[in-house]
């Protein structure tokens, strides 16, 4: 059992280095893509990747505690998944997608509102 409890221990570590170094050239990567032209950052490009990280944090934060949940409710409402989604599309300049969702929701709640026509409509 001592053989089996190093193996494992050893494992988490090496997997925690390889996610320490894929952090690190990840977020290079991503301060890159958001650095602009000139490769620094002004002060809209540093809001935008400083919202991105937050955001996508946020995301996994919630995607974490929604997989290891105590019970089967849910922790977090359809709310919470919209507005940090949401926000972290409009973080990353999907805002058509935004407007796009906006549409189809507003087109689902009209048919689901809108009554049968009648005879004297037609």
């Amino acid at each position: 059992m001592e053989l089996h409890d190093k193996y494992s221990e050893a494992t988490t570590i090496g997997l925690k280095i390889l996610g320490a170094v894929l952090a690190i050239v990840s977020f290079r990567w991503i301060a890159k893509i958001f650095a602009g032209e000139d490769g620094k950052f002004n002060t809209t490009e540093f809001g935008k990747f400083i919202g991105f990280w937050f955001f996508i944090w946020a995301a996994v934060y919630i995607i974490w505690k929604e997989g290891n949940r105590p019970s089967e409710y849910h922790l977090f409402s359809e709310w919470h998944l919209c507005i940090v989604f949401g926000g972290l599309l409009s973080v990353l300049q999907l805002e058509a997608a935004l407007d796009r969702i906006v549409v189809l929701i507003k087109a689902v709640i009209d048919l689901k509102t809108k009554k049968a026509p009648s005879n004297e409509q037609q």
